[in-house]
């Protein structure tokens, strides 16, 4: 399933300002901004006005050139955590936050 139209808001140039939105994680190492939409894990090449382009988010999931994390497992824990992040931001949208598995 691809990023849904109406996730992003653009500006003029095409280009996606998420600000200070905590749907997304700009992260230094990686170069790339990260989120869940639709339930599903992405990047994106971060721009230095700190801004993405639709059109070239990924699914992590679909990543081919994974040279980094075979040299270093700790290249792996570092975007593992960023999906943590990510996901526990998610479960504190939710209505109940007592969840119990």
């Amino acid at each position: 399933m691809a990023v849904t139209k109406n996730f992003f808001k653009r500006n003029e140039n095409g280009r996606v300002y998420y600000g200070t939105s905590k749907n997304f994680i700009e992260d230094e190492k990686t170069g790339s901004t990260y989120f869940i939409c639709n339930n599903e894990f992405y990047s994106a090449p971060t721009y230095t006005d700190h801004s993405i382009m639709k059109d070239e988010c990924m699914l992590v999931s679909e990543w081919e050139n994974m040279e980094d994390f075979w040299e270093s497992s700790t290249n792996f824990t570092h975007v593992i955590r960023i999906l943590e992040k990510l996901m526990e931001r998610e479960l504190s949208k939710l209505p109940d936050k007592n969840h119990e598995w």
